[in-house]
Parts: structure tokens; sequence; C-alpha cells
């Protein structure tokens, strides 16, 4: 039996990443200022999020990723109550500033590209325009994207 190699893809993954903070811990009283619960940390887990975690998946296939994204660190925190695996509540942390948008300059051939757009102002009309050109219409352009108006990818 031959078993043919299987291709390498190269995937151009563009996108707005964050890091997921999950905040486990224990509510065993309320407060004496206001009618919440007082959460008592017991340990911290520190995931991937948004398009690093989409670039996780797609390695764990074995593609080839080039990761585009923002340079401003974006945090979420989730604090869950593990008595009950229940999360209370959750705050972000720099999605308040500005981020820079995508300025595209490819170097290299793709079999693919991906965009995981979560709308945070790192994929614009126009950087999506720049990337489009630059790329050409030979290659396959997936987007999940959270914008309202998705007429910017009618291409793809």
């Amino acid at each position: 039996m031959v078993i043919q190699q299987q291709k390498s893809w190269n995937v151009l993954l563009v996108g707005d990443s964050c890091e997921d903070v999950y905040h486990y811990g224990i509510c065993e009283r309320m407060s004496p200022e206001a009618p919440i619960p007082v959460f008592k940390e017991d340990h911290q887990r520190l995931k991937q999020g948004m398009s690093s975690n989409v670039r996780l998946n797609l390695e764990s296939f074995a593609i080839n990723v080039e990761h585009w994204h923002n340079r401003e660190k974006i945090r979420k925190h989730r604090f869950i109550e593990q008595s009950y695996n229940q999360q209370l509540f959750r705050f972000d942390e720099g999605e308040n500033s500005v981020v820079r948008p995508l300025e595209p300059v490819v170097s290299k051939a793709y079999d693919a590209i991906v965009i995981s757009d979560y709308n945070k102002g790192f994929i614009t009309p126009e950087s999506y325009q720049k990337l489009r050109a630059q790329v050409g219409s030979d290659i396959p352009i997936f987007v999940d994207s959270k914008k309202a108006d998705l007429s910017i990818f009618e291409d793809c």
C-alpha cells in the first residue's frame, strides 16, 4: 500500500486577538457593602482567544499558519465559581484603546486566507481591500466576522 504524503498548507490568518483569563474560585459569603458575593480566587488559567484560538485550531490540522493580529493587548477576564462551574461576571481590558488597523504587505504565496474578525478595529474596509488587491482573486478567502455590514467581503 502506497501512502501519499499530505500537502502542507500555508494559510494567512488575519484577525483580532486577545488573551482569555479564567479566574477560578469560590464565593463563601456576601459583601457587607452591597448584595453581591465576595469572590475568593483559587487559581487562574490563561488561554489564547479570538483569532489566536483559530490559529491553534488550524495548527492542530498540521497547517502552516502566518498570523497577523493586533499588537495592542486585549484581555478578557472571566470569574468562575468553581463549585458550580458558573461564570459570575466578566470584565475586559484594552478594548477602550484604539486598535491600529491592519497594514497588509503580502510577501509570499498562500493556499488560503482566513479572516477572523471580531470587529475591534484591526480589519477595516480599506485594509481588507488592500489585502485583496495584493493576493488577487485566485486565493480563497474564508471570513468569520462580527461586523453588522459584511458588504466589504462580498468578493470572497
